[in-house]
C-alpha cells in the first residue's frame, strides 16, 4: 500500500497546504476518507510526523481534498455518513441504557463511526469508563441492560457484526492513562476522535487530560482541558452512592468469573482488574508502515 515516491513540495505550494495538512491527507487516505477544508486544519499533524513522507497529486471536489485523483472517495464518504447516522441512533440508545447504571461514568463512540465513516456491515464500537473499582461488575450489568433493551452485542470471534455493539474499551476512571508502549499516531487519532454520549462528572475531559500525549501527533484535533485546582478534583469524583459500594464488594467475584470465561480466548487483548482492551484488529503497525513513521 506504499504511495508512489513523488515529492509533494510543488503540490503543497500550489494548494498552499502545510506539511501537517498533507500528512493528514495521507493518513486518512489509508482509510478512504477525504477531508474537508476545515478538517485539514483539525487533523493537521504535529511536526514530529512531517519528516520523510513522499506524496502524490492532491485533488479537490465538492469541498473535499484527497490523493491520487480518487474522486470516488468523496461519494463513498457521503454514503458512509448516511449509514453512520443510522448506526449512531443505535449507539445513542445504548448510551441511554448504560447511563442508568450509577457506576457508568462515560460512554463514547470510537472507531469508524466516530468519524461518520462506518460501512454498511460495520459494528458499533464503544468506550465505557466506570467508577473506580467497579469495572467488571459494571461490565456484567451493562451486558444485561443492553440485552434487556433489545440491542445486539458482538461476541468473540463472531463473523456477522452489522449494527452490533462492540464494547471494546473498558477503563476504570482511576486508570485512564494509555500505556507508553501503545502510544502512536494511530492510537492518538483513536483517542482524539472519540465522541462522548454520556459524560458524568467531567470524565471525558479527565480522559483527554490524562492522555494529552496525543497532542504530539494531532495538536488541533480536540481541546484538552486543564485541571489545576482542588475544586476540579472534587468535581471529578463520583458520588458515594450505596450502589457503587455494593459494586465494589461484588467486583472480585465479577472479575474472576469473567476472566475465567475469557482466559483461553485472550490473544492481544489487554485484561486486568482496572482495564480491558479488546482489539479485533490493531491498525497501529499497518498505519506506521504505510506512512513510514516509527512506532514506540
Amino acid at each position: 500500500m506504499d504511495l508512489p515516491a513523488r515529492p509533494y513540495q510543488a503540490v503543497r505550494k500550489k494548494l498552499n497546504l502545510s506539511p501537517g495538512a498533507l500528512f493528514a491527507l495521507h493518513y486518512h487516505h489509508l482509510f478512504h476518507y477525504p477531508l474537508k477544508k476545515e478538517e485539514l486544519k483539525k487533523w493537521e499533524a504535529g511536526e514530529a510526523l512531517w519528516q520523510g513522507l513522499a506524496g502524490t497529486v492532491v485533488s479537490a471536489k465538492d469541498g473535499y481534498f484527497f490523493l491520487d485523483a480518487k474522486a470516488e472517495l468523496v461519494v463513498e464518504r457521503k454514503i458512509k455518513e448516511k449509514l453512520s447516522q443510522e448506526k449512531r441512533a443505535i449507539a445513542e440508545k445504548a448510551a441511554r441504557l448504560l447511563a442508568k447504571i450509577p457506576t457508568v461514568q462515560m460512554v463514547g463512540i470510537t472507531g469508524s463511526l466516530a468519524m461518520e465513516a462506518a460501512a454498511a456491515n460495520d459494528d458499533i464500537d464503544l468506550i465505557i469508563i466506570t467508577s473506580p473499582g467497579t469495572l467488571w461488575t459494571t461490565r456484567a450489568l451493562s451486558y444485561l441492560f443492553l440485552f434487556l433493551g433489545g440491542l445486539s452485542i458482538r461476541r468473540f470471534g463472531e463473523g456477522k457484526v452489522k449494527d452490533k455493539l462492540c464494547l471494546n474499551i473498558w477503563l476504570d476512571s482511576d486508570n485512564l492513562v494509555w500505556e507508553k508502549a501503545q502510544r502512536n499516531v494511530y492510537t492518538a487519532h483513536e483517542i482524539a476522535q472519540i465522541v462522548p454520549l454520556v459524560n458524568k462528572t467531567r470524565t471525558y475531559e479527565r480522559f483527554l487530560a490524562a492522555n494529552a500525549w496525543h497532542k504530539k501527533f494531532w495538536p488541533n484535533a480536540v481541546k484538552v482541558p486543564r485541571f489545576t485546582s482542588k475544586a476540579d478534583e472534587v468535581i471529578q469524583k463520583p458520588n458515594k452512592l450505596k450502589a457503587q459500594l455494593l459494586f465494589r464488594v461484588l467486583e472480585p467475584l465479577a472479575y474472576g468469573l469473567q476472566y475465567f470465561y475469557m482466559r483461553k480466548k485472550i490473544t492481544r487483548e489487554e485484561v486486568s482488574r482496572h482495564k480491558a482492551l479488546f482489539h479485533p484488529q490493531d491498525w497501529s503497525q499497518t498505519v506506521a508502515e504505510f506512512l513510514k513513521v516509527d512506532t514506540p
